[in-house]
């Protein structure tokens, strides 16, 4: 068994340049010296690497450039006299890519149905000994909506969420069955989630998801968890597979073996440890997972039934974004157990050297900004007034409160109260003239009022009169002298509380001048002006729609005429009720998530412009004349 292990080999990694998986599965079998390595790949050779260079000099690694997609006699020359096939299935990845067109699926059923069969095939005529099939958890997952440490037991699904889960569930059913006592023994590995240096896919897609400003939510409560797995454990796992295959341990040809770092994570926080390490923010807004979803949809039945083209950020389907709200966790303990795997790379390590890898895309600015508090904020600005930017922005929680309160106050008093809105206004213009006239006949100072006197001379005659009740009654010396103690200590009590009474009762009274009423005439003024103003760009409005010259203008007004229709089919009080909130809410929500909103509307926009691009370069030449 140790000679068997200790051979020289020759071994070749199908698609062991353009597959993650594949380029780091080359690099662990040169890292041994007892493998010769052969790359097989549709891509052509590349300028050799200043690490992989020596390697070429020494010939323990050559390279093949095939089609693998296509059977050809090339293939079968560069697998001739190979003991062992690593077959790596070149699109997983930690975020899968969306699910192919049906004009791009025939593509992706060459890439992995049709070169699995020609490898198979080629296997067989050069009687390779050995094949190891690395492809991807995702093969048995189907539409199950939480996966919770499954283990190789589970079936294939009846039905699968996206054609490429189903091609991947083929490829490998097709490898597993190829296993033969007088061929080839084959296994799979079922890798979850390959995360490391060199991956194009999932760092990248972060960070930009980042620079653009939507890498901040959370979708849904943020709670689910996903099996990781670091790029070289999985590359260990291809070399253990092998390694069991040639033993011929029993209980591995023809099995699947899930691969984990047997670690689970919190997807999110898995992907805010990478963005924190880069130096960007950690997501932290939720987003109802509902709400996302909703608007994917959307988003797919535009794509779908308007435009023949693919959005431009291609992970963003429904799909991708339910396994993102879902748990995805596997049971690796079989693959521990039978082919000798375990995880050379801890998680947090394997994070640590992926942020390091990906040094270049790191924020060089610091996360926290030193925001200069001297200057007033954008919200501030936008309201001008400093009294309304002080009173919506809670500059005083107090007087922010009061005023709030007293609006809600008079929007029961007139929509709520079940009263016309003439009679709620007539009654609120009595007791303000009622307040005002109660307020005219109160004298301007309030001293020593008759109330506390009579209650002075009430407590007074009273602690008397008991005095005198105890002295008849008792005629013991003693006693009456601890009566009168205790009277007289009461009396005290009494008198410090009437000055108390007293001191409250005594303030002034504030008249209100008659020239509070006053409107000053510069205050009119501009009020009018204003309206003035108004009425003038209405006037010039009409004047450009009725010219007929800017259509986008028309759509302008077009949209705001109908988005106050769809306000006037909501009733008033519920209207005002929510314009209530929202001036009380806005501002001071804007104030505090300035970037968040200003980079989302930016998104949003480049979103529209280029829809509208793609919408006006369908619409015919005569047409586009009068819209561009």
């Amino acid at each position: 068994m140790a000679g068997a292990s200790d051979a020289s080999m020759i071994v070749t990694v199908i698609f062991g340049r353009s597959s993650f998986i594949g380029r780091s599965l080359v690099a662990a079998l040169l890292s041994d010296v007892r493998f010769t390595v052969r790359v097989v790949d549709p891509l052509p050779a590349p300028d050799p690497t200043p690490s992989l260079a020596p390697f070429f000099q020494s010939g323990r690694v050559s390279y093949h450039h095939v089609d693998i997609r296509h059977r050809s006699p090339s293939l079968v020359t560069s697998i001739d006299g190979t003991d062992a096939v690593f077959h790596v299935d070149p699109t997983v990845t930690a975020l899968q890519p969306p699910p192919a067109p049906s004009s791009d699926f025939q593509n992706l059923h060459l890439l992995l149905v049709q070169s699995t069969r020609n490898v198979i095939s080629a296997c067989l005529e050069c009687r390779v000994q050995r094949l190891v099939y690395v492809g991807s958890a995702d093969a048995v997952i189907g539409g199950a909506n939480d996966v919770f440490c499954w283990d190789e037991s589970v079936a294939y699904p009846d039905k699968f969420v996206d054609s490429l889960s189903e091609l991947r569930a083929q490829a490998e059913t097709m490898v597993l069955r190829a296993n033969k006592k007088d061929g080839p023994l084959t296994c799979a590995l079922r890798a979850s989630n390959p995360f490391g240096p060199g991956d194009d896919n999932l760092v990248p897609f972060l960070v930009k998801g980042a620079k653009e400003g939507w890498a901040k939510f959370i979708i849904g409560n943020g709670k689910n968890s996903w099996d990781f797995t670091y790029i070289e454990n999985v590359a260990h796992a291809s070399i253990c597979a092998e390694l069991a295959l040639r033993l011929r341990t029993p209980y591995v040809a023809g099995r699947p073996f899930f691969i984990t770092n047997q670690k689970p994570m919190k997807f999110w926080d898995f992907l805010s440890n990478i963005l924190e390490g880069l130096g960007y923010q950690r997501p932290s807004i939720h987003i109802p997972a509902n709400v996302v979803l909703s608007l994917a949809e959307i988003a797919r039945f535009f794509q779908e039934k308007l435009f023949s083209c693919r959005t431009s950020n291609s992970f963003i389907t429904s799909s991708t974004l339910r396994s993102f709200i879902s748990t995805r966790t596997f049971d690796c303990s079989n693959a521990e157990r039978v082919i000798g795997y375990s995880p050379v790379v801890s998680l947090e390590d394997g994070i640590s050297l992926t942020i390091e890898s990906f040094s270049q895309l790191a924020n060089c600015s610091p996360s926290v900004d030193h925001l200069d508090l001297s200057k007033p904020s954008k919200a501030e600005k936008l309201l001008g007034n400093q009294s309304a930017a002080n009173l919506l922005l809670w500059r005083d929680d107090r007087k922010t409160f009061i005023c709030l309160l007293a609006l809600f106050l008079l929007h029961y008093w007139f929509f709520l109260s079940e009263r016309t809105f003439i009679s709620s206004a007539a009654k609120l213009l009595m007791l303000f003239a009622l307040f005002l006239f109660v307020h005219g006949t109160l004298p301007s100072s309030m001293r020593r009022s008759r109330l506390s006197v009579y209650l002075t001379w009430v407590r007074s005659s009273t602690i008397r009169r008991n005095i005198c009740c105890r002295k008849q009654e008792r005629r013991d010396v003693g006693c009456l002298k601890r009566e009168m103690h205790c009277c007289l200590l009461k009396v005290k009590v009494q008198e410090a509380l009437a000055i108390a009474v007293d001191k409250g009762l005594g303030f002034s009274i504030e008249k209100i001048p008659l020239s509070s009423f006053e409107i000053p005439e510069l205050t009119v003024r501009n009020c009018f002006s204003a309206a003035a103003s108004l009425w003038n760009i209405c006037i010039c409005a009409l004047g450009t729609l009725a010219r007929g010259e800017d259509w986008g203008f028309l759509l302008k007004v077009a949209s705001s005429l109908y988005l106050f229709k769809l306000l006037l089919r909501f009733s008033l009080p519920t209207v005002s009720a929510a314009g209530l909130v929202c001036l009380f809410s806005f501002f001071i929500v804007y104030e505090q998530c300035e970037r968040e909103i200003e980079s989302s509307v930016a998104a949003g926009a480049r979103g529209l412009r280029k829809m509208m691009g793609i919408l006006i370069s369908r619409l015919p030449s005569s047409v586009v004349k009068y819209v561009s």
